[in-house]
């Protein structure tokens, strides 16, 4: 004997799953999921911030520079103080700031020792100018004689802070010989150059001379 549902229970049953389908929330009404964004974590630095140049024996670091802070261009300096005389601390910080080297054989700044390099009373436009000269050139300059003694005496010497040594190198060899003008040979046989003319400016008066071991350079 079949069994037959009664019209009544799938009746019921209709409106059960009717019910079921309108407590169901609407597929098209559920919002989509808000997208991840994943942020790019900030790069670790992994060199250290780079260190000032350490000074020579006997040289403490000034407060206060005279120049402060240099940017790579030329003709940042006070013309005005061309004259001033600087003591060893302010003129080292100022050398080894702007990004010159310096070199001692005897590993020294004692202007009373033949191989130290001294920078004591050397004047603030000599300094300023052997700073212009790497800017102008882009070489390294590496001052190896200043204040000390052992050089050539004079109006216009080392020892009264008018001019500076600088070492060899292949770069402010080739600048020097190209830019300036020969001039003539001198007594000891170092070729002499200086500046050509400025046309409406006074001459020059600044001397490369050409040393076996380095460019001894009078500015003035």
């Amino acid at each position: 004997m079949g069994i037959h549902p009664s019209w009544s229970v799938l009746a019921g049953a209709a409106c059960v799953f009717a019910l079921l389908l309108l407590a169901q929330p609407s597929l098209a009404s559920t919002p989509a999921p808000a997208p991840v964004v994943l942020a790019a974590a900030a790069p670790q630095a992994t060199a250290e911030a780079p260190q000032p140049p350490s000074l020579p024996r006997g040289v403490d670091p000034p407060s206060e520079s005279l120049v402060g802070t240099f940017t790579a261009t030329i003709q940042t300096w006070d013309a005005s103080a061309t004259a001033v005389r600087m003591d060893q601390a302010e003129a080292m910080h100022d050398l080894l700031a702007a990004g010159l080297g310096w070199k001692s054989s005897g590993h020294c700044v004692d202007a009373d020792r033949r191989t130290c390099t001294s920078l004591e009373d050397i004047r603030y436009g000599t300094l300023m100018q052997a700073i212009d000269l790497k800017y102008a050139s882009g070489c390294p300059i590496t001052v190896t004689g200043g204040t000390e003694k052992g050089h050539a005496g004079g109006r216009f010497s080392h020892g009264h802070g008018f001019k500076v040594d600088i070492a060899h190198n292949a770069c402010v060899d080739s600048y020097i010989t190209r830019t300036y003008r020969f001039w003539k040979v001198r007594g000891d046989g170092a070729d002499l150059f200086r500046p050509p003319p400025m046309p409406g400016s006074r001459p020059a008066l600044d001397v490369y001379a050409d040393e076996p071991t380095h460019w001894d350079i009078l500015f003035r």
